[in-house]
């Protein structure tokens, strides 16, 4: 080759080396750097829906403004090898961001999570409205999935439904969550709340009463009262009761045998409904759970306190009466409810007092 070909050779190369590079920089510096070059901003919500591919994505980004160029984020993409995993879901993302960081967002499902707290009584029915309501999932699938045999066997959950077993708590969850990994979620943190109970209530306890007996009693005490100082004394009151094979009269468990068509009043007629639930009808406890109790009430059924009662009674200010006779019991009756008698409100999910069909509210 002549010196004035390896000249212009030399020069070629210098030339495509410089334009080479300059463009690595600027299409890194367009990846790396925070985009739109500005002040913070807003916080943006996108939604990617399900199947949306690298390059489909990408154009959702830049109609928002989150990136420069669609190419060089599809081209980012596919090097990074992030091109078959953009996770579908709600993000939100705080202005400016790097596109960079956006694919890595996008490519590890990192969505936008919402909190939703479930109250301690909640029954399996107003769960299932809390979830809608905060978006997380349908009504109806979740229930299903509460109702899944395959699901409830894996989480080792006996009964028909998971009903007792969803611990109430503040959870956070993506919008369009499956439905089963709600349940999975909740159930675990039973599961994990109640062993240590189960191992510390010692083999006396344990050989007595079973997992499911101790959830459907705690769901009915959780129901009685919110006092937690009280949820001992109630326990000891029905374990009682149940060792002289007493029926419970409990109003809580009417208004679940009932709940499709309860329109918040509990009537004396209702006491008569026979359901699986009713146990004004019923001997024994409930066919199964009435509510998802906390931690307090299933402590309660694993330590009743040593009294002998048998009786309890509203005060009407947050608190019960308690007695061991009927004849005790119907004279704090007839002080604090004599002017309660008649139909029930459902807010007051309260108890029949045991033995006299006299009514308290809480």
């Amino acid at each position: 080759m002549d010196p004035r070909t390896r000249r212009l050779s030399l020069l070629f190369t210098i030339i495509f080396t410089i334009f080479f590079w300059t463009a690595v920089i600027r299409v890194l510096s367009l990846l790396y750097s925070p985009y739109p070059p500005s002040p913070a901003g807003p916080k943006i919500l996108i939604e990617i829906p399900a199947g949306t591919g690298l390059k489909g994505t990408a154009k959702i980004l830049a109609r928002h403004g989150l990136i420069p160029s669609v190419p060089a984020f599809v081209l980012f993409g596919y090097v990074r090898g992030a091109s078959a995993e953009i996770k579908a879901g709600t993000y939100e993302f705080s202005l400016p961001v790097a596109p960079a960081q956006l694919l890595r967002d996008l490519a590890s499902g990192r969505v936008k999570v919402y909190r939703v707290t479930i109250p301690e009584g909640y029954n399996l029915f107003q769960i299932a409205e809390a979830l809608a309501a905060a978006g997380i999932t349908v009504r109806e699938g979740f229930l299903q999935a509460a109702r899944d045999p395959v699901l409830l066997s894996d989480l080792k959950i006996p009964g028909a439904s998971a009903e007792g077993f969803l611990y109430p708590d503040t959870y956070y969850f993506a919008r369009g969550i499956n439905p089963e990994l709600v349940v999975r979620k909740m159930a675990g943190k039973f599961w994990e709340i109640f062993a240590p109970l189960w191992e510390e209530a010692g083999p006396e306890r344990r050989s007595s009463l079973t997992p499911e007996r101790i959830v459907i009693l705690a769901s009915v005490i959780e129901k009685e009262t919110a006092d937690p100082a009280e949820r001992p004394l109630i326990a000891a009151a029905f374990l009682n009761r149940l060792k002289k094979k007493m029926r419970l009269d409990s109003d809580p468990t009417v208004i679940y045998g009932i709940w499709d068509r309860f329109n918040g009043n509990l009537r004396r007629k209702d006491l008569e409904n026979q359901t699986p639930y009713n146990t004004y009808r019923i001997h024994g406890l409930p066919a199964g759970p009435i509510a998802n109790p906390g931690r307090d009430s299933l402590w309660a059924v694993l330590h009743p306190a040593p009294v002998p009662y048998l009786y309890f009674v509203s005060r009407n200010n947050g608190t019960h009466q308690f007695s061991s006779t009927l004849t005790e019991h119907n004279r704090w009756v007839y002080r604090y409810q004599k002017s309660h008698r008649g139909a029930l409100k459902k807010s007051s999910a309260g108890t029949g007092t045991a033995g006299s069909r006299a009514r308290k509210t809480k």
